[in-house]
């Protein structure tokens, strides 16, 4: 496999975003250009092996029920009164915004942003926030807890690779958090100030927060739970008894709850759970990953420079931290031995990129919820990620000699 092949390859991916073409369908044909490109007889095999990948089953089954979670809980109107609730309670709708995507957060649900999209909107609907804004909001403050959160699997990848302990890693990211968390809310905060005078006139609405509220937490308790118990497929059936809960709660007719799961929106994020991780199996079907990882060891570029850049070509491509960390720490560790600041750096570089990724499914999910395209929010998104990617690079350089 061509370097020269994939650059095209994953440009023509991000040109058909931008034109409009759907992006479950444009990660597809990227996926089938890259097999293509290296040995067109391994297609079926790549379709096939993506269909039969539990990972991908799963993703698919939990992309439905979140999907049709957030699509009821936008037809009930129950997310408008939450949104309303909530940021009287926090006094602050930047807090709430900052506060609400991060807690949600904590249940590792592939693309579930769309668990805290409906509260975003809720919330950027008193304060006239634009839906550009609000999918940065929702995509970026979910994320800002992973940078430290002990359970996340990407954390976790870090420490078996690395040999340093989550602890050891967590605690020297958690000033990244803080970098990201300030970053978001500076961004934020310029837009919503103009729209200082509507937030003031805006006036609490006698709602039963808790009612509302209720089927979200059932679905996050009752998935965790399940998760433990069953395992992954118990998320979903979690997320499920949350569903049942919010119709029966609503009182709506059978025929409204249907169509919160019989609709394009849901079945877009269903083919979009699918072709992410077709693009994925892609990758290492063609020789994609091998060839960048090759490129980069022959390179003769220093083993510091790799860690910080390769990662986040590798994350923004695939849309995935995992593959920026796998791929990566191999290349380095064989040229020197990782510190802990090595090994950080690694994972902070392909987290950021990860973040603005347009295969990264919080994004996709996110932009389809609030009907725009996934790029629409990257004159927030990309200051964003270049800002606190290199604060985070800085301050993790400068503690470089004290560790």
């Amino acid at each position: 496999m061509n370097a020269l092949v994939i650059v095209l390859v994953f440009a023509g991916i991000i040109i058909m975003i931008r034109l409009g073409v759907y992006v479950g369908i444009s990660l597809f044909i990227g996926g089938l250009a890259l097999i293509f490109a290296s040995n067109p007889y391994l297609i079926v095999r790549a379709l096939v092996g993506t269909a039969l990948d539990t990972k991908a089953q799963y993703l698919m089954v939990m992309s439905l029920m979140v999907a049709s979670f957030a699509e009821l809980y936008r037809a009930t109107g129950f997310m408008l009164s939450m949104g309303r609730g909530l940021m009287d309670k926090l006094r602050s709708p930047l807090a709430s915004l900052v506060i609400i995507p991060a807690v949600i957060g904590l249940m590792p649900v592939s693309g579930g942003a769309l668990m805290s999209a409906p509260v975003v909107e809720g919330i950027g609907s008193v304060v006239n926030m634009e839906p550009e804004l609000m999918i940065f909001a929702n995509v970026w403050f979910r994320h800002t807890i992973f940078l430290f959160y002990p359970l996340g699997t990407e954390l976790i990848t870090t420490s078996a690779m690395t040999g340093f302990s989550v602890a050891e890693i967590a605690s020297i990211q958690v000033p990244v958090a803080a970098i990201m968390i300030l970053v978001g809310a500076t961004i934020t905060w310029r837009v919503l100030k103009k729209n200082r005078k509507v937030m003031e006139e805006r006036r609490p609405e006698g709602i039963s927060l808790l009612k509302v509220s209720a089927p979200l937490i059932i679905a996050i308790v009752a998935a965790i739970t399940l998760n433990q118990l069953i395992g992954i497929f118990g998320m979903p059936i979690g997320v499920f008894l949350g569903y049942m809960t919010l119709a029966l709660l609503s009182g709506l007719k059978k025929t409204v709850v249907l169509d919160s799961v019989i609709n394009w929106r849901v079945a877009g994020v269903i083919l979009a759970g699918y072709s992410i991780i077709f693009l994925q199996r892609s990758m290492v079907v063609s020789g994609a990953t091998d060839a960048i990882t090759s490129l980069a060891t022959s390179s003769g570029i220093s083993p510091k420079i790799i860690e910080a850049a390769l990662p986040p070509v590798l994350s923004l491509a695939a849309g995935s931290t995992l593959t920026g960390i796998v791929l990566t720490v191999p290349v380095v560790s064989s040229m020197i031995k990782l510190t802990l600041v090595d090994a950080s750096i690694i994972f902070v570089s392909a987290y950021m990129f990860y973040v603005g990724s347009p295969a990264h499914l919080c994004l996709v999910y996110t932009s389809q919820y609030f009907k725009r395209s996934v790029t629409s929010s990257y004159k927030y998104m990309v200051p964003a990620v270049i800002v606190t990617a290199t604060l985070s690079l800085i301050y993790l350089l400068s503690i470089q000699s004290i560790i």
